[in-house]
């Protein structure tokens, strides 16, 4: 770089970008604390026969879950 180059940028900072500003996320436990529009519904009215039960042979079986990788720990 030549010195004439040197001279003009000394002394001169580069502006710092500026932070966008980002609303403040809400917490899950704050989120956790609003009712829901359904809470007012509950399964304690409900009657329940036995012969409407479904057994679980004839119940589908399961697809998905939770996989779990096994991995050495440090």
């Amino acid at each position: 770089m030549a010195k004439s180059a040197k001279k003009r940028t000394r002394g001169k900072e580069t502006p710092k970008p500026k932070r966008k500003k980002v609303a403040a996320k809400t917490s899950l436990k704050a989120q956790a604390m609003r009712p829901h529009e359904e809470d007012h519904i509950d399964g304690c009215d409900v009657e329940f026969r036995e012969d409407e039960a479904t057994l679980d042979a004839e119940l589908p079986a399961a697809t998905g879950g939770v996989e779990v990788i096994g991995r050495r720990r440090p």
